[in-house]
């Protein structure tokens, strides 16, 4: 307690930061199943088939690419599904609640002032 029987503490309110990090995380989601299909799809139409089977190309330079891509499509969504436990780790860290001069700070400093 401070003088007057008032209290010392701040008062706080949502860490803008950790919004910002949630609705990334959520965006990520969204985004990597999306990906995931397209890439999917692009590398399904390419090679290893014959050109009524709906592919847009074929032939061994088809099938080449096509063992090459699916290879990638792999690495990239290995790549990709690690920014989410990132995101996370960095959520977890974040603190909920923060003095208001703090967030007013965050908020002008997300904006890129």
């Amino acid at each position: 307690m401070g003088e007057n029987g008032k209290s010392d503490e701040v008062p706080k309110v949502d860490n803008p930061y950790r919004t910002h990090l949630v609705r990334l995380k959520q965006n990520l989601q969204e985004e990597l199943k999306d990906l995931k299909e397209l890439l999917k799809t692009t590398a399904k139409r390419v090679g290893e088939g014959k050109a009524e089977e709906d592919k847009a190309w074929v032939g061994k330079t088809a099938d080449k690419w096509h063992s090459d891509i699916a290879a990638r499509r792999t690495h990239m969504v290995q790549l990709l599904e690690k920014l989410i436990p990132a995101v996370q780790a960095k959520i977890d860290e974040t603190p909920e609640k923060v003095p208001i001069a703090d967030a007013k700070l965050i908020q002008l400093d997300l904006r890129g002032y």
